[in-house]
């Protein structure tokens, strides 16, 4: 695996391990309450918080809605901020990947984009997650998808704003 494509890999994992640890700090939570409240094993949170593992997405969604957050602010690099802006921001019970899917599909078409900056080992699974063939993929991944459309995960896992 290329350096450039490990770095991506894991952006994405970073960025929700650190919005993971400042929520367990804000609830004044040590390891073990905070493991619990997730149900993640505490032994290993820390390399979660770290951004070290490459959870799969049920994890992550099994995650916020434990934790009473929506997916996509969990993603987002500007969390803090978010959450004091959107307090109401809570869980929701939809289907995530599809919306990732169908905004990845949209920014392909609507912007006939490429997705070129994924590197060859992993086209297959791209188009695989797209087509709805992998209904449980890593983290990592996603980050892969979103880095080669020039968006954010937490872009692609947004819901369209409806317009009345």
């Amino acid at each position: 695996m290329s350096k450039i494509n490990s770095d991506i890999l894991f952006m994405d994992t970073k960025i929700f391990g650190s919005n993971l640890q400042a929520l367990r700090e804000d609830k004044n939570l040590r390891y073990e309450a905070f493991g619990e409240l997730i149900q993640y094993d505490r032994n290993t949170l820390s390399c979660l918080e770290g951004g070290f593992q490459n959870i799969q997405f049920q994890t992550a969604v099994r995650i916020a809605k434990n934790l009473d957050k929506d997916l996509a602010m969990l993603f987002s690099r500007s969390f803090r901020d978010d959450e004091k802006r959107c307090q109401s921001k809570k869980y929701s019970d939809i289907d995530y990947l599809a919306i990732f899917r169908a905004n990845a599909i949209k920014r392909l078409t609507t912007n006939q984009m490429n997705v070129t900056d994924i590197s060859e080992e992993h086209r297959e699974t791209v188009s695989r997650i797209l087509n709805g063939h992998i209904t449980n993929p890593r983290i990592g991944t996603l980050s892969l998808i979103a880095h080669g459309l020039d968006t954010s995960l937490c872009a692609l896992l947004t819901p369209p704003i409806k317009k009345e």
